[in-house]
């Protein structure tokens, strides 16, 4: 942040990070899959999505664009509590400063929305092409966030997915060269063929969908 970075906190509680925040979305908990939801049709309904990466690299995404009109910031503000404008400005800042990184813990985790939300996360990492990129999403070699492990890598830091990363070190034969493709290209395609994405990564292969009743009581 001190180089110029932005943050969005996004948490029901007042921390350290969210005074340093740019944006501080104080979410309703258990709702954060309806959150990504409103960023994900703020972007794709003001174009602000990586065009190129979606027709390379994704399917589905016209199913994605009909399923999250369900969604517009006004109708997320009452399921919540995060103000719709507040929610524009965050979507707006998340697709404009590339690359970017989405940093979540086991808090998403505790409730039954957890998996389609972790979809919801990823499709915003993915229909702004943050994937594979120097300064987009991060991920240590092996399960879990082991930044700086050095058994896992040199430098402790790969690409997300990177599991199947090495795929990068094993241009013997000068691939990238022979393809006519930079070196950052080269390395998004290994990382984008692994078996971790399955080759592409699936936008609308089923409706996301948000359960209000686990805010309940909240």
């Amino acid at each position: 942040m001190n180089k110029g970075a932005k943050l969005i906190a996004i948490d029901p509680r007042e921390t350290e990070v969210t005074r340093r925040a740019e944006l501080w979305l104080r979410v309703r908990p258990s709702s954060d899959l309806a959150l990504a939801l409103a960023m994900i049709n703020v972007i794709i309904n003001e174009g602000l999505y990586d065009k190129d990466f979606v027709d390379k690299w994704t399917i589905g995404f016209d199913k994605l664009k009909t399923h999250v009109q369900d969604y517009p910031p006004e109708k997320v503000e009452e399921i919540t509590w995060v103000p719709a404008d507040l929610i524009v400005k965050a979507a707006r800042l998340y697709a404009t400063n590339r690359p970017g990184h989405i940093e979540w813990g086991n808090a998403l985790e505790h409730n039954v929305n957890s998996f389609q939300a972790s979809r919801a996360i990823s499709i915003l990492m993915s229909i702004t092409g943050n994937l594979g990129v120097p300064g987009g999403e991060i991920e240590s070699r092996g399960s879990g966030y082991r930044f700086g492990d050095t058994e896992s890598s040199e430098s402790g830091v790969l690409g997300r997915w990177s599991s199947q990363l090495e795929l990068r070190d094993q241009d013997t034969e000068g691939e990238a060269t022979k393809q006519g493709w930079s070196r950052l290209e080269y390395v998004t395609r290994c990382a984008l063929r692994s078996s971790s994405v399955r080759h592409k990564v699936y936008l609308g292969r089923r409706p996301l969908s948000y359960s209000r009743r686990l805010c309940s009581g909240v």
